[in-house]
């Protein structure tokens, strides 16, 4: 005779199901070669919250829209008005240098042009390891 385990509390087997989720997820992120590139730029004085309003209605109201590209971060380091970090997360490399090559991309560096102080600074990573926060999928 077959005995089979005794089935898990829900609340338990939900756990066991998110932990295997996020585990694959680790392995999928780990298995694709995902590419970040970090910009920094400044605004120029006193005027970082008209550089946001541009970034946002340029850059972030199309970037679900951008091939390739996953997420995207503007940041302002605290106690800093007028500097910027730009997280971008793709797919690969290519991806990120074809967005990069654009017009559109070109477009966007226009219209931040008028508020935006000196060339901004670019660096590429390739991403080794992406891991999922607890709360990512989660009811909790």
């Amino acid at each position: 005779m077959t005995t089979f385990p005794a089935p898990l509390e829900p609340r338990l087997a939900r756990a066991s199901l998110v932990t295997l989720i996020l585990k694959a997820r680790i392995a999928i992120s780990m298995a694709n070669t995902r590419f970040v590139r970090i910009i920094t730029m400044k605004a120029k004085a006193g005027r970082g919250n008209e550089f946001v309003k541009k970034f946002r209605e340029g850059v972030a109201a199309t970037a679900g829209e951008i091939e390739g590209m996953r997420r995207l971060y503007l940041l302002r380091p605290v106690g800093k008005k007028d500097k910027f970090v730009v997280i971008s997360l793709w797919d690969d490399e290519e991806s990120a240098e074809e967005y990069a090559r654009s017009p559109q991309n070109s477009k966007y560096g226009d219209q931040l042009a008028s508020v935006q102080k000196g060339k901004e600074r670019v660096k590429k990573y390739a991403v080794e390891l992406h891991v999922v926060g607890k709360g990512v999928g989660t009811e909790e």
